[in-house]
C-alpha cells in the first residue's frame, strides 16, 4: 500500500452525522452479511467500506478492490471468477479470480450496478454462498468472501442483486459537506503525505487549519 492510499484508511470526520455513521460501521463489521453502501460519487463510500473490513474479524485477511466501471463487458466475468487454460483466445495459463484472492478477506466491488446483469446472477449465486465455475472450467471452486459493494442511489431496487443486499446489510453514505469534516479530512491527509520535519512551514499550517475554517 502506498503512502496516499494509507493515508485513506483511517477516515478523519468531526461532524455528528459522519460520526454516526463510522460507528455504525463498527456494528455492522462484526457482522458476516455482504453490505450495500450507497451514495453520489465523492460521498466517502470506499472510506466507509475499508472501515467496515478493519473492524471485522477478516481485518487481517486479504482485502481486494475492484472498480467495476474499469471493467470491460467481456472482461468482467473472468476477473471476477478466473479462467483454466485454454478458456479463450489469449488465456495461456490458468488465473485466480478476484473472488478466490480474497478468500477468507473481503471483497470490495465499487460501482457494482455497472456489472453486466447476466454476470449478477452468477455473482447472486456466489453471494448464496454456492460454489462456482471458472471460465473452462470443469471443477467447481468455493470460497469464503464477504462482499462490501457501492452503487450510486439510481440503481434502483428492481434487481435481484440490489435485493440481496438489502437483506444484509445497507448502508447510505451522505456528503460529508460540512467545514469541519472538510477541513478534519484534509489536513489529516496532508500531514500523513508531507515529510515528519517540523521545520516544514506546511505541517505547521496545515496542522493549525481548523482555525482558519
Amino acid at each position: 500500500m502506498d503512502v496516499f492510499a494509507e493515508a485513506l484508511v483511517e477516515p478523519v470526520f468531526r461532524g455528528a452525522t459522519m460520526q454516526k455513521l463510522m460507528r455504525m460501521t463498527e456494528r455492522v463489521g462484526r457482522n458476516t452479511a455482504a453490505v450495500l453502501i450507497t451514495g453520489e460519487t465523492g460521498t466517502g463510500k470506499e472510506l466507509i467500506a475499508r472501515a467496515i473490513h478493519r473492524h471485522s474479524l477478516r481485518c487481517c485477511k486479504p482485502w481486494v478492490d475492484i472498480n467495476c466501471t474499469t471493467l470491460p463487458e467481456h472482461l468482467v466475468e473472468s476477473e471476477l471468477f478466473g479462467y483454466e487454460k485454454g478458456a479463450f483466445s489469449g488465456a495461456d495459463a490458468r488465473k485466480e479470480g478476484l473472488f478466490e484472492l480474497a478468500h477468507k478477506g473481503t471483497l470490495f466491488l465499487d460501482e457494482i450496478g455497472e456489472i453486466n446483469p447476466k454476470v449478477q446472477v452468477k455473482l447472486l449465486r456466489v453471494l448464496d454462498g454456492a460454489p462456482y465455475y471458472r471460465l473452462g472450467g470443469n471443477t467447481k471452486v468455493a470460497v469464503d468472501v464477504r462482499v462490501i459493494a457501492t452503487c450510486i442511489i439510481a440503481w434502483r431496487s428492481s434487481t435481484s442483486t440490489f435485493r440481496r443486499f438489502v437483506t444484509g446489510a445497507k448502508m447510505f453514505s451522505p456528503l460529508p459537506n460540512t467545514t469541519c469534516d472538510c477541513t478534519a479530512r484534509t489536513r489529516d491527509l496532508l500531514l500523513t503525505l508531507l515529510p515528519p520535519s517540523r521545520h516544514i512551514p506546511g505541517r505547521a499550517m496545515f496542522a493549525n487549519c481548523e482555525t482558519l475554517s
